[in-house]
């Protein structure tokens, strides 16, 4: 089972009427570690859990980590380790470094990036690299300006709660996982039982391959529900159709190190 670029933002924020001085800060403030499980009808089919560590200024460790498990765990195998650094300087986050580890079908890869500070791509790194027949490289001019996924997450979030002042209930995000450049489309909808409802697309740019667009194809509706509590604007439950069928993503505990969340 392969899990998108989208599917690492299983995280956005949105939208109900609150008052403003009950907004929270448009900046994490402290940490948050949060383990969700994934399931295909009533069987788990993942784990996903994600870390993120402020300091004093706003700046960001922010760390992912997403395995399968049940039967999926047999069937394919899958496992990923996802970090990046974030910087926070003048009211804006951006990515400094990222990289990301996968391993699929017995095969690993891994992506390291570093930034400069107009959010071009310093360095790069593929290994093992990419068959360019199979999936076409990323115009350099494509991926300056473009976040990774964890500092989309940030970003996604600052904006969400902007909206709540005024901003726009609708915004678009470039992302570039170091494979695939796309554009990730944001739209709050009403809440649903007390919940903040926003609705995420990923909208294909560059690096895709024919068998990664006739997937998409093939699931129809690509659209990702995140539901998140009004205290934090962090997500608690998501839905969304996979390969397999429609799949959700459940909430099931916030931890104190990182360590403590994957022993569950």
């Amino acid at each position: 089972m392969k899990f998108s670029a989208s599917i690492c933002l299983l995280a956005v924020f949105l939208l109900t009427p609150l008052a403003s001085h009950a907004l929270p800060s448009e900046t994490l403030n402290k940490t948050e570690i949060r383990h969700v499980v994934v399931y295909w009808s009533a069987f788990p089919i993942a784990d996903f859990i994600t870390s993120f560590v402020p300091d004093t200024k706003g700046n960001v460790k922010a760390t992912a980590i997403i395995t399968t498990s049940g039967l999926a765990k047999t069937i394919t195998r899958y496992g990923s380790e996802t970090k990046t650094d974030v910087v926070y300087e003048k009211g804006q986050y951006r990515p400094v470094s990222y990289t990301t580890k996968f391993d699929f079908r017995k095969k690993t890869r891994n992506i390291a990036i570093t930034y400069k500070d107009d959010g071009s791509v310093k360095s790069y790194r593929n290994d093992p690299p990419e068959n360019p027949g199979k999936r076409p490289p990323v115009p350099a001019s494509q991926t300056k300006g473009a976040y990774d996924p964890l500092t989309a997450f940030l970003v996604a979030r600052q904006k969400v709660i902007e909206s709540y002042k005024g901003g726009a209930k609708k915004f678009s995000l470039p992302l570039y996982d170091g494979r695939r450049r796309s554009d990730i489309a944001f739209e709050v909808l009403p809440e649903e039982k007390g919940l903040v409802h926003v609705a995420l697309k990923e909208v294909p740019v560059a690096g895709f391959t024919n068998n990664e667009k006739q997937e998409k194809k093939n699931r129809g509706d690509t659209t990702i529900h995140v539901y998140l509590d009004k205290t934090d604007f962090l997500p608690v439950k998501a839905r969304g159709v996979s390969m397999v069928g429609e799949a959700h993503g459940i909430m099931t505990s916030k931890c104190t190190t990182l360590e403590s969340c994957m022993k569950r």
